[in-house]
């Protein structure tokens, strides 16, 4: 599977959710995504790695989110979304520790939507994201990939796979 391009995906969030804009605005107005300039990809990256300062992840994104992910397309099994302030992170079934955990390429959010940078293997996306008690939900634009060869579809599976607080 090819892990760089599902970090730079995984953005549900991922895992979940496209940066914060952190303000508060009226009902059915998406407030000011955050952004800044492009940096190298960092596909795994110490604790207190921040790609993006100006990326603020909303609140009620923040913590370890996990997905069950059994659809053809990326490694099934258990994903794990790590959100941060500043960083969405994303860690493949067969990752041991914490240290495994790779940066989703996160350049951008609102309090309804993020944006994954393009990396050197697959192009940009958007994610529309919900949270509804423990679960975070996101959706795209992009089509679900036809086929296991489809190296950018596998991160399309894992974020658009329902995502579960960890408690």
């Amino acid at each position: 599977m090819h892990r760089a391009r599902v970090a730079a995906l995984v953005s549900v969030l991922g895992v979940l959710i496209a940066a914060c804009g952190g303000s508060t605005i009226g009902a059915g107005q998406q407030g000011a995504a955050a952004t800044v300039a492009p940096i190298p990809a960092a596909p795994s990256a110490p604790a207190d790695f921040i790609a993006f300062p100006g990326v603020v992840m909303p609140e009620a994104l923040r913590g370890v989110w996990i997905a069950n992910v059994q659809r053809p397309g990326p490694s099934n099994g258990l994903w794990r979304l790590r959100i941060t302030e500043h960083v969405m992170w994303l860690k493949n079934p067969g990752s041991g520790s914490d240290a495994d955990y790779f940066w989703a390429h996160t350049d951008r959010i609102d309090d309804k939507s993020f944006h994954q940078q393009a990396d050197g293997d697959c192009p940009e996306i958007t994610y529309q994201y919900t949270v509804t008690g423990d679960q975070l939900t996101m959706t795209t634009t992009r089509p679900q990939p036809t086929s296991t060869e489809d190296l950018c579809g596998d991160g399309v599976v894992i974020m658009t796979t329902p995502f579960k607080r960890d408690s």
